[in-house]
């Protein structure tokens, strides 16, 4: 959803659509109603099916924002090219014949996902060529741990996000447990779909 939100930007970006934040918004709806239309999402009743699947393995419906133990899952890669998990990743359908039958009605029995790829470029033209990017974390951010370069710098630049992104996995793994970074339910994790 992340990568698709930032190539739905893009697009707006690179049209110069919005000159204000209400025109930014207004192209984004449209961009995500497309990017939709053209993805094939699923019947809202499907939508809360697919939610219920994946309950108690990849997120926990008992547990509220900012509780950091409600997605239990995170999916850390970060390209080149990203593929979603798909809910057969979460716990295979052998256990729960009837959800893959719904679900392959509107996949048409093509579970392969969709794959992103992450540019790097626009052209030939490199986007480091283009334009910096240097993040000065907060105090607030600082104090709760953020994982500052190896070299001690305080600012942070892409070349710094592999690292970043290291720790914070190792992080998720201390407090989510092995296989954070998995789509497989571990041991402990049931899915809470009913048939």
């Amino acid at each position: 959803s992340n990568v698709v939100g930032l190539k739905i930007a893009g697009v707006v970006i690179r049209r110069q659509e919005a000159t204000t934040e209400l025109e930014y918004n207004r192209a984004v709806t449209a961009l995500l109603r497309d990017a939709l239309k053209k993805l094939g999402p699923l019947p809202r009743a499907a939508t809360q099916r697919a939610f219920e699947y994946t309950d108690g393995i990849w997120w926990d419906s008992t547990k509220r924002v900012p509780d950091n133990q409600l997605v239990r899952h995170r999916n850390f890669d970060v390209g080149p090219k990203i593929y979603p998990w798909k809910l057969s990743d979460a716990k295979n359908f052998s256990d729960l014949r009837a959800a893959q039958q719904e679900f392959d009605q509107y996949c048409h029995g093509d579970w392969k996902p969709l794959g992103l790829t992450m540019r790097d470029r626009l052209g030939k033209v490199p986007f480091q060529k283009m334009a910096t990017l240097e993040i000065v974390p907060d105090d607030v951010l600082l104090k709760n741990g953020f994982p500052l370069p190896r070299s001690g710098r305080t600012t942070v630049t892409p070349a710094d996000f592999p690292g970043i992104i290291a720790a914070i996995q190792r992080a998720a793994e201390t407090e989510l447990g092995p296989g954070v970074g998995s789509p497989v339910a571990r041991a402990n994790e049931t899915s809470r779909y009913h048939e």
